[in-house]
């Protein structure tokens, strides 16, 4: 996961898996079938490593606020762990540019993102619908912010900010939506964290 995270799909090369993994190259397209099957496992395993928290936070029924607090705190919390040696999302900056043979790999890795911000959509939507959130905005409107939000931190990350500088920034996208940041200051990520 290491690899395909720190150098992406394309700047890693089969003999470069098989010599961290230990197997031959026909061992790998005999478990894979292909590197970019592999690639796609790796963006599963990882996206089973971070999500644990933001699902959990997103399926709770606590206040908005508070769901969106604990979520962009969570996000800046996952893209600043430095314990894997590589800062930022390895979904949010995946083959973001690629060769032309590699679409259909792409499309994959977009569709995952799409998925991600459905899910922050409809969370928004039951919220608007429970009057929880102002209606100004719709809740895709709303779900396209907080994930240009969070992928944005996620670069900052990856270029070197500091975790309490995303916290800034995620404070003050918190205010954008809410007017006043005293919920976002309060709210802690739900205690499921998934420990890396």
């Amino acid at each position: 996961m290491v690899l395909f995270w720190r150098h992406g799909f394309e700047g890693v090369s089969v003999a470069q898996l098989t010599e961290t993994i230990g197997i031959a190259p026909a061992s790998l397209y005999s478990a894979f079938g292909s590197k970019a099957e592999l690639y796609k496992e790796t963006l599963e395993l990882y996206l089973r490593r971070v999500t644990v928290q933001a699902t959990y936070t997103l399926e709770t029924d606590r206040p908005i606020g508070e769901t969106v607090g604990a979520l962009l705190k969570s996000a800046v919390l996952s893209v600043t762990d430095d314990k894997t040696g590589i800062r930022g999302c390895m979904i949010s900056l995946g083959m973001l540019f690629h060769a032309p043979d590699n679409a259909t790999l792409a499309g994959h890795v977009e569709g995952l993102r799409r998925h991600w911000q459905e899910r922050i959509a409809s969370r928004l939507q039951r919220a608007i619908g429970a009057g929880e959130l102002a209606t100004s905005q719709r809740a895709d409107e709303w779900a396209c912010y907080l994930v240009s939000l969070m992928q944005g931190m996620g670069i900052q990350a990856r270029d070197g900010a500091s975790r309490d500088a995303l916290m800034v920034v995620a404070r003050l996208g918190f205010t954008t939506m809410f007017g006043s940041p005293e919920t976002f200051d309060k709210c802690m990520p739900e205690s499921r964290a998934l420990q890396r």
